[in-house]
């Protein structure tokens, strides 16, 4: 008798559960689908949901070693996952040796740009590794968007 009773509360309780566990998978489902549809990737829906509309693919590059007075190129990618345009009107270095080269720059709805950044390394950063870093501008109020540049400034090619 006692163990039909454990049954009965057994299978009310998996019948309760059975319609929120469907629906919540339901739910999760449509909304992976969704962010494969619009945005090409589930990370990009999960930083969509979180309120992000900017994200940088990349924001920290390892450019190795780098020559003294030798000018590098490094481009950080930035993709927009609004549905309105968005512009890089600027960005603040924290070193005279890195400059912006490509901005201002306007980001199409749900496309990504690349913006390249140079850097000159200076005698003065001989045999030192570096940590640059970049924060953007833009022309909506967004989180910051803070980009990275790390390497070692050797004196030749050696």
């Amino acid at each position: 008798m006692a163990s039909d009773s454990i049954r009965s509360v057994s299978s009310r309780w998996w019948r309760a559960c059975v319609g929120p566990v469907v629906v919540t998978g339901l739910i999760l489902s449509a909304c992976s689908v969704w962010s494969l549809w619009r945005f090409g990737g589930l990370w990009y829906g999960l930083r969509y949901f979180a309120g992000e509309r900017l994200i940088v693919l990349s924001p920290r590059l390892d450019l190795g070693d780098v020559v003294v007075g030798k000018r590098i190129t490094a481009q950080f990618v930035v993709k927009n996952l609004s549905g309105t345009s968005i512009d890089v009107y600027g960005a603040d270095t924290d070193c005279g040796c890195l400059e912006s080269a490509g901005l201002p720059v306007t980001i199409p709805p749900l496309a990504e740009v690349g913006i390249p950044f140079t850097m000159t390394p200076t005698s003065a950063q001989r045999g030192q590794p570096f940590f640059q870093h970049a924060i953007l501008h833009l022309n909506v109020d967004h989180p910051e968007l803070k980009l990275s540049l790390q390497g070692a400034v050797i004196a030749d090619g050696s």
